[in-house]
């Protein structure tokens, strides 16, 4: 293939499998997503096949079966779909290990039993240091900050520190609220790979519009990251100390022209292969057909999602 050379390729090859079918070579990730309140994550996946929306790009609740499990935090769209709820599966360390994924997308759950039992936190740790990929984003922030609060500082008015008792947790519910128009793809493979896709935009209407990985704009953010502190995690097989700090795959601006752009989307790897990721934003924010860009990452992450990084051996 010679430069500037244009492959026409059919949509198999470009398609991601919408069904696990391993007799016939599709697999996919099993996946439980906590129906929210304000985050719409589900259309996402309807878009992607892994389910389906109607002519809006709204997701119909009845088609997640046989693609992906329903739970209910708070209040949902798509409640008569759902199988139980999050705290339920929480509560339950072997059934959260059928699943490769758990999404916690922004919602008004009343999570107070996360902050006074130990036991759903410890059952989240385990599960992401079993290799479990946990999902989290904006107004559900409590769900990575109180579980794991050392890795994420956010501003002080809705953080959890990292030594932090039950009396002194935070709800994770960020204001005000800011759309980032400054924002930009930092990781350089994510922007090499989103960089001149054409679709919606944010701030058009949702017009069709050629995508600048290195300027684009993210709506629906309601979390301030402020730092991204290095963790010690644990010893490596040498006895010497192992660091995890927090990868930020997008940033952007809080306010417009003045100062500067904060960590948006970040991932990290508390111990083995598990990894939690964080968004401060409605990663699906309204009813649209297409995928803006700040939808277009998830559907980055979640191909990259499933990959360990390379690095020592940890001896928790």
């Amino acid at each position: 293939m010679g430069a500037g050379e244009i492959i026409e390729l059919p949509p198999s090859a470009t398609t991601m499998p919408s069904v696990h079918d391993p007799e016939n070579g599709l697999w996919m990730p099993r996946i439980a997503l906590a129906d929210g309140l304000w985050d719409q994550l589900e259309d996402i996946l309807g878009k992607m096949g892994v389910g389906a929306v109607n002519s809006s790009g709204s997701f119909i609740g009845s088609s997640a079966a046989g693609h992906f499990d329903l739970y209910i935090n708070g209040s949902g769209q798509h409640e008569d779909y759902t199988i139980d709820t999050l705290e339920h599966l929480v509560s339950d360390l072997e059934k959260m290990k059928q699943y490769h994924i758990i999404f916690v997308p922004c919602s008004d759950g009343d999570n107070t039993k996360l902050f006074f039992d130990s036991r759903l936190r410890e059952n989240i740790r385990q599960y992401v240091a079993l290799g479990g990929k946990f999902y989290v984003t904006d107004w559900s922030a409590e769900w990575e900050d109180v579980v794991f609060p050392e890795f994420i500082q956010f501003s002080p008015s809705h953080d959890t520190r990292a030594d932090a008792t039950e009396n002194d947790f935070n709800g994770g519910n960020g204001s005000p609220p800011y759309t980032s128009e400054e924002a930009r793809a930092i990781d350089l493979d994510l922007s090499a790979w989103i960089d001149g896709q054409n679709g919606p935009l944010v701030g058009s209407s949702y017009v069709d519009g050629t995508i600048d990985a290195k300027d684009f704009t993210v709506e629906g953010n309601w979390d301030h990251i402020q730092s991204l502190p290095k963790i010690e995690i644990g010893m490596d097989e040498e006895g010497l100390p192992v660091f995890e700090e927090a990868h930020v795959w997008v940033k952007g601006d809080w306010s417009a022209g003045e100062g500067p752009i904060h960590p948006l989307t970040v991932t990290f790897e508390p111990i083995g292969c598990g990894r939690v990721l964080y968004s401060t934003y409605h990663t699906a924010e309204s009813e649209h057909v297409g995928l803006v860009p700040q939808e277009r990452v998830l559907l980055y992450l979640l191909m990259e999602i499933g990959e360990c990084k390379a690095g020592p051996v940890v001896i928790d």
